[in-house]
């Protein structure tokens, strides 16, 4: 068995490095993505109640929905028996910033009156 080849990673164009390193956070490869750990954080803290209230409204919204197949097509009931996102909360990988520039010129013609 041979010892693997070791390089320093500067020495790798993109595509060697993208091999090596597909999960790199868009942060890290874009510099317009700011890392959003503060959101990560809230998220990780307020996933219980988040997900009680995520689950309730998608509860509500699909009622009426289900409500109009039953009936039909020998349907008796359309239920949720357990609807939960989960004990862990979706990871924000980032924070992409578009910066828009608007430039607005005004131009103001005065009346005069034509030098005799």
């Amino acid at each position: 068995m041979q010892d693997p080849a070791v390089r320093p990673l500067h020495e790798l164009d993109t595509d060697a490095l993208l091999d090596i390193l597909p999960e790199i956070p868009l942060w890290v490869k874009c510099p317009d993505y700011e890392r959003v750990d503060w959101l990560n954080k809230f998220l990780l803290d307020m996933w219980p109640y988040l997900d009680k209230a995520i689950c309730a409204m998608i509860r509500s919204t699909t009622q009426p929905m289900f409500a109009e197949y039953v009936g039909k097509y020998k349907i008796k009931a359309i239920e949720f028996e357990r609807l939960t996102l989960g004990t862990l909360p979706p990871i924000i990988q980032g924070r992409f910033f578009i910066v828009l520039v608007i430039l607005m010129i005004t131009v103001n013609f005065e009346d005069r009156k034509p030098v005799e």
